[in-house]
């Protein structure tokens, strides 16, 4: 195959993957944490030079004051959101970096059930049954009454609940606001809602 085809295949595949990445959605892109033996890491999201798409979603995604769970611990993004070479790979491989901070857990509470860890400046982590989840997530599927913005808070809280991601009380007072906006939530949630209930008190 000569110089010149072999340029043109490269060019129609780089075409093929910059289309490809421009019409994908790609959703919750997976984080990554790098430690080094001298106690320092960062955390970071693998990306190639074509996927500005990817680049603009990840960014979005994680910013400045997003909580992260790695290893048994939450740690909070400070600063970053810049590309970077990969050592040891392609050029064509980049990582978007990002740094941050741990947060001291402060304690834990039982409440019916369900664990609540505390940690500062007001942050907690749900530990709830992923079976009381699966039934408010097949409610919220199934019932069109539901407003489609509220639809996406509360998908958007029932992830953090199965990621063990840190969540803040003014999230979960809303929270309970639609619980109590869709009654029926109540009876598919209801040890998230008593807990709500007490614990909002």
């Amino acid at each position: 195959m000569s110089l010149v085809m072999i340029f043109i295949v490269v060019i129609i595949i780089l075409f093929l993957l910059i289309y490809y990445d421009k019409k994908t959605n790609y959703g919750n892109i997976p984080i990554y944490m790098r430690q080094f033996e001298n106690g320092e890491y960062y955390f970071f999201v693998r990306v190639f030079v074509w996927q500005k798409n990817k680049i603009m979603q990840a960014q979005k995604l994680y910013m400045q004051n997003t909580y992260l769970h790695f290893n048994g611990y939450e740690y909070v993004i400070t600063h970053g959101g810049l590309l970077f070479p990969v050592n040891n790979a392609l050029f064509i491989e980049k990582e978007i970096r990002y740094f941050g901070k741990a947060i001291s857990k402060q304690g834990s509470e039982n409440y019916n059930n369900i664990v609540i860890n505390q940690y500062g400046e007001g942050l907690i982590s749900i530990d709830l049954s992923s079976n009381e989840i699966v039934s408010i997530e097949k409610y919220i599927s199934q019932d069109n009454t539901i407003d489609l913005q509220d639809k996406e808070v509360i998908e958007a809280f029932l992830q953090k609940l199965k990621n063990k991601q840190l969540i803040e009380q003014q999230e979960l007072s809303y929270i309970y606001t639609l619980f109590l906006k869709y009654e029926p939530l109540a009876s598919f949630g209801i040890n998230l809602f008593n807990f709500l209930k007490s614990f909002l008190k």
